[in-house]
């Protein structure tokens, strides 16, 4: 009798370990960054947040204000170079979770069809003047297309 209550302990100490608690892990939601808004003098959560290079090397994260959708900036400390799980990227739960999050495809205005079209094969190039692009073709008609970054 004994044995049994026992095993019973065991097998639930292992349901609880094996599914209550990762999905516990889970379902924790990681704070937005923030940034200070200069438009409403105050610290807002950044949307649509993803890292950027400035012109003088040093990495900031841009992102748009949650409330009145000004471009905010954050500096990155050269420790802090982590990847931001922002919409583009995929959420926490599923980057937690090891599961494969498609990117979506960059777009570029198509000249030949005058229209905004998806970069088949982006690659990122140098132009003459030290900028960096994006380049590729168009998804429809083939024709090179350019981003600029």
């Amino acid at each position: 009798m004994i044995d049994l209550v026992t095993l019973a302990f065991v097998v639930l100490a292992i349901i609880l370990c094996m599914i209550v608690l990762p999905v516990m892990v889970l379902v924790q939601r990681r704070p937005r960054p923030q940034a200070y808004c200069v438009k409403e003098k105050a610290t807002r959560e950044i949307v649509s947040a993803h890292t950027v290079v400035l012109s003088n090397g040093r990495k900031a994260l841009q992102g748009k204000c949650s409330s009145c959708g000004a471009a905010l900036f954050r500096m990155k400390s050269g420790q802090n170079l982590a990847v931001v799980t922002a919409g583009r990227w995929g959420t926490a739960l599923s980057a937690r979770l090891g599961k494969f999050v498609r990117r979506p495809r960059p777009q570029a205005y198509c000249v030949k069809e005058k229209a905004t079209r998806e970069i088949t094969g982006a690659h990122t190039v140098i132009l003459r003047n030290g900028r960096k692009a994006l380049q590729g073709k168009c998804s429809s008609c083939g024709t090179t297309l350019f981003r600029m970054k």
